[in-house]
């Protein structure tokens, strides 16, 4: 991925998950009136997806699985994906169930009734309950929620025309600036720059916060920003791949709930799984004490046979999307208010911000589309504006 070209882009956009890829796709669809030159993706981690992340072996920790590395090796290559982040859709996401439908994607209802696995001490019980996701969800199948970021860059590829899109991966934004009239000149980790007409930002509001605007944003939103909480900021979310359907032949319909896991079945008609949420890792806590939480709450709650499984995590609080743990940083009380008007309006005329948090949607991938779809309208009017205040009497645009 090269770095940015220093003669300048239309446009901007700060991250690379699901809302940063909605936003750029709708940006270069070719019903576009506005008349794009480039635009410059730039992404803190070297994947796309953002919070939408899926197995990468379904087992990253073979040598410690009973299964030993010959078993764990072919579970990691046959089984589809399981996932860490995003996982439900609801029937009131239109958007995300259109996208899917247009990717070509196929869904699995996600059952929530049946017996809920509790553990108190060395006690096991099972009570009748639903599941985290409530009625009416499903996942996506065949590579889980992941899919959809890797199937819209496939999609951008195909699109782009006059090769307008670069990608600037394992690079974070630093400053926002206004240097000359419509020019906003942004300067990255790497220590590159590129000036622009318009960015849009998709991060979370805590990782906009930190980037440095001239002229600065009002106090009011910093703090708005500062204090929300991330989706997915303080989970860490886990899968566990097993041989064997072990809980459904006990009755039990793979949903627990303790003091220290929520879990669900997350099989397919390939793959036995589990996944959860858990509390994230400790400060001083290793990787296979992390592993032996899990396998001990499981236990607690599935009896032994919950032991020989290939686990793998996504601690979602030492991600870079939380460079420092909002509560510490904050020092208050975080809000949950997304779709704030503090979150989402306008900065200079020339910053667009997007991303989840910014939409009423609970944090869920609908807000990202939605969020992503506004952020392409906003930067396309954004562009209107310029061209038409510096077009000659030809109708030829030119640029300061």
């Amino acid at each position: 991925m090269s770095a940015p070209n220093p003669q300048g882009a239309d446009v901007v956009v700060v991250g690379a998950g699901l809302s940063g890829l909605t936003t750029v796709y709708n940006m270069i669809d070719s019903r576009s009136v506005a008349k794009i030159r480039n635009v410059y993706v730039i992404e803190a981690s070297s994947k796309v997806g953002g919070r939408l992340r899926s197995t990468q072996t379904c087992g990253s920790r073979p040598a410690s699985s009973s299964f030993g590395r010959s078993r764990a090796a072919t579970i990691a290559n046959n089984t589809p994906k399981v996932d860490l982040g995003g996982t439900w859709s609801w029937s009131t996401d239109k958007a995300l169930r259109k996208l899917a439908r247009d990717l070509d994607i196929d869904t699995l209802e996600q059952p929530w009734q049946g017996k809920v696995c509790g553990s108190s001490g060395a006690q096991r019980e099972a009570k009748f309950g639903e599941s985290p996701a409530g009625p009416g969800a499903v996942r996506f199948l065949d590579g889980g929620a992941a899919q959809i970021p890797s199937r819209l860059v496939t999609e951008i590829e195909e699109l782009r025309a006059g090769n307008k899109v670069k990608w600037v991966m394992n690079a974070s934004v630093d400053s926002i600036k206004r240097v000359d009239g419509d020019i906003l000149r942004v300067t990255l980790s790497t220590g590159d720059s590129v000036d622009v007409l318009c960015v849009v930002l998709t991060c979370p509001p805590l990782a906009m916060s930190k980037i440095e605007m001239r002229p600065p944003l009002p106090p009011n939103r910093l703090h708005a920003m500062r204090t929300c909480q991330t989706w997915m900021g303080d989970v860490l979310k886990f899968a566990v791949v097993f041989e064997e359907k072990f809980w459904e032949s006990a009755g039990l319909s793979g949903y627990g709930n303790s003091r220290d896991v929520t879990t669900w079945d997350a099989s397919d008609c390939q793959t036995f799984a589990i996944a959860g949420f858990a509390k994230p890792a400790g400060k001083d806590e290793t990787e296979e004490e992390v592993e032996e939480r899990l396998k001990s709450a499981l236990c607690g709650m599935f009896g032994s046979k919950a032991e020989a499984g290939v686990y793998e995590w996504a601690d979602w609080s030492r991600e870079n999307i939380n460079a420092v743990r909002a509560e510490e940083e904050a020092g208050e009380q975080l809000h949950l208010e997304y779709g704030h008007q503090l979150l989402r309006a306008q900065h200079m005329d020339r910053i667009v911000f997007a991303g989840t948090e910014t939409e009423a949607e609970n944090g869920h991938m609908e807000g990202a589309l939605l969020s992503g779809k506004r952020a392409a309208n906003e930067a396309h009017a954004i562009l209107m504006r310029v061209q038409m205040k510096n077009m000659d009497a030809q109708g030829n645009v030119y640029r300061k």
